[in-house]
């Protein structure tokens, strides 16, 4: 039984030809395409089957993290490093990505799908068209006791301050810089300074501007750029891949999907398989070289790697097939 290479942004995974599994999927594939073309939406056994599952946590499964990970991991490989102009002049280099985190300044009145409808929803909607951008992922996070929040990784560059003006707005439309103005215009400096367990010296500068702007523009985002790889292994580890615990189970079921991905990710497939005689000297090699990681399994093997700590010569080619594959689904490569 011959073997089959895949190439991905963070592995190279080597499996057997398993021939009914192949013919299952061919047969799907074809199944799909003729019922698109009768304007048919085809909707697989195993779609139906997730449905009728009720979800009980937060955790992501494997399939799910899987994806989400590969989405991002995508999205930062095929986004190529550029020097961007901030609107104070300064530059930042070699950016790739944005982690943006959204939050509510005032307390939660809403349900977390009016929030998720109405709110995040709006704010993709204007991302795409001031920004053009149509490479995304986005994670839910509730947290017991908390307000919702969300996580959106983008491969474009967007003014910080642009952005919190824009979710401040939409936000506000449920009244949540309103409710954080009045509770702020109440507060005197030294009060200021308590509530953000500070010095009063630290915060003189903060509370005169929220005062010279009557508390209407709470700081409500934070926007990080990914320049290497390290600092997307952090992110990643950090907001997008955890649980949440304690949360209430009817929360949990109301809610629905937890994260999601812009159509250019979700078409996205590694189905250009190698054959592993056509590679097996390379990748007897690759798994020689410094931080590589392998994984065997009873039907597998995992070659993991971070593609910035290869050599170039290994990186570039490695990167050229991620990158030819993505071309086949017309995937729209960022230009700003």
């Amino acid at each position: 039984m011959s073997q089959l290479v895949t190439f991905y942004p963070n592995r190279v995974t080597i499996i057997p030809e398993r021939s009914k599994q192949c013919i299952a999927q061919k047969i799907e594939s074809v199944m799909r395409q003729s019922m698109k073309q009768r304007g048919i939406t085809y909707v697989s056994p195993n779609s139906l089957d997730n449905l009728k599952k009720k979800r009980q946590s937060l955790k992501l499964s494997k399939s799910s993290k899987k994806k989400l990970l590969d989405s991002i991991n995508s999205m930062y490989c095929l986004s190529k490093s550029r020097k961007v102009r901030m609107k104070t002049g300064k530059y930042i280099y070699n950016f790739k990505c944005a982690f943006i985190t959204l939050t509510l300044p005032s307390s939660q009145q809403h349900s977390d799908v009016t929030i998720k409808k109405e709110c995040l929803n709006q704010l993709l909607v204007e991302l795409r068209k001031k920004y053009g951008i149509k490479n995304y992922v986005w994670k839910a996070e509730l947290q017991k006791n908390d307000n919702i929040h969300f996580h959106l990784v983008v491969d474009k560059y967007v003014d910080y301050q642009a952005l919190r003006y824009r979710w401040n707005r939409i936000i506000n439309k449920l009244g949540y810089v309103k409710k954080y103005a009045h509770k702020m215009q109440s507060l005197s400096l030294s009060d200021y300074a308590r509530l953000r367990k500070s010095k009063i010296e630290d915060v003189k500068k903060a509370y005169a501007v929220g005062k010279k702007y009557k508390w209407s523009n709470p700081n409500s985002v934070d926007v990080r750029s990914v320049r290497n790889d390290d600092d997307l292994a952090i992110y990643l580890a950090k907001y997008l891949t955890k649980a949440e615990d304690g949360v209430n189970e009817k929360r949990i079921l109301e809610f629905g999907r937890l994260w999601y991905r812009s159509q250019s990710l979700s078409r996205l497939k590694y189905i250009n398989r190698i054959d592993l005689s056509l590679v097996k000297k390379g990748l007897k090699r690759l798994e020689k070289m410094k931080d590589v990681r392998v994984f065997i399994g009873d039907y597998f093997k995992v070659i993991s790697f971070r593609l910035s700590s290869l050599p170039k010569k290994v990186s570039n080619h490695i990167k050229k097939l991620v990158v030819e594959n993505a071309k086949m689904y017309n995937y729209p490569f960022p230009d700003s």
